[in-house]
């Protein structure tokens, strides 16, 4: 048996209202946002930038050069020395870096908490050496330096004197003796007597005299020649005998030995000769008397016997 459709109802459901859907609706041209204002505005924050940091050093140096680091200042060296090493000192900023330059080469040091600094050189050669420094500092990028300082110079001779001496005699009869000689440069001359000395100086022309006294007896005698830089030369030990009286007796003079320098002897010689000479001359005169008057006794004797 076929089935059959069920009956469909009369009634009608009501019909659910759906709300109609607007189309889309474009986008307006300004509210699109714009490539070249973004391109614009960093342009403009990249030049406000550099400007900042212009204007930022510009600050800073012109602040740096308001307050320049101070000139180092050199200590003197003496005029002239033989040293083999210089200490080159003085004053400079605090805590600055200090670079001390010559004619070859620069080294640097530090400046302590009170601005003193020293550093030790080591010149190579003689001759005159000149020295000069500047301060430097650094601060972030920027690097801070000094006017020049004062030079200071000095003279480096390690050649010692050298020294000519008239030769001492071997013996000399008088206690006072008048020592000359010369020197290659301008020195301080010290003469050592037996250990005793004194000490003169060379005149313009270099040479030198001094007045020395001896004892009786040997005496040692040493010069020694020392120029302006400290470089010295000495004389060896030389030996004087002093010795005293003139009368010849063989083998001696008076109190003291006989001189042993035959420069020496003829003072002596010549004073006894004098002496010989006027004794003889004295007994000739007083025989020449005495037979003078014998012969006057004589004849006036014969003259009477007649």
């Amino acid at each position: 048996m076929p089935t059959l459709p069920a009956p469909q109802s009369t009634h009608k459901l009501p019909e659910k209202t759906v709300a109609p859907v607007s189309p889309p609706m474009p986008f307006s041209s300004s509210q699109q946002p714009k490539a070249k204002d973004s391109t614009v505005a960093a342009i403009l924050f990249i030049v406000a930038l550099i400007i900042l940091c212009g204007l930022i050093v510009t600050f800073v140096t012109k602040s740096a050069n308001t307050f320049k680091l101070g000139t180092p200042v050199l200590t003197a060296l003496p005029a002239t020395t033989n040293a083999k090493d210089l200490k080159i000192e003085g004053t400079a900023p605090k805590n600055a870096t200090v670079d001390v330059t010559t004619e070859s080469n620069t080294v640097a040091t530090k400046s302590d908490k009170d601005g003193k600094f020293s550093i030790t050189v080591a010149p190579s050669a003689e001759g005159k050496v000149t020295y000069f420094a500047v301060a430097r500092k650094k601060f972030l990028f920027l690097s801070f330096v000094s006017d020049r300082s004062n030079e200071i110079s000095t003279v480096i001779d390690r050649t010692a004197p050298s020294l000519k001496l008239v030769s001492l005699p071997k013996t000399i009869l008088k206690k006072s003796y008048t020592l000359k000689g010369t020197v290659s440069e301008p020195s301080t001359i010290v003469i050592s007597v037996n250990k005793k000395e004194q000490t003169v100086k060379t005149n313009e022309k270099n040479g030198f005299s001094a007045a020395i006294t001896f004892r009786e007896g040997d005496n040692t005698v040493v010069i020694t020649a020392k120029d302006a830089a400290g470089n010295e030369t000495a004389t060896s030990k030389q030996s004087t005998r002093y010795a005293t009286g003139s009368v010849y007796v063989p083998g001696k003079t008076g109190k003291g030995t006989l001189p042993d320098s035959a420069g020496e002897l003829t003072p002596a010689l010549n004073t006894a000769f004098s002496r010989m000479v006027a004794i003889a001359a004295l007994v000739l005169g007083s025989l020449g008397f005495i037979a003078s008057a014998n012969g006057v006794w004589l004849y006036k004797f014969a003259k009477r016997e007649v």
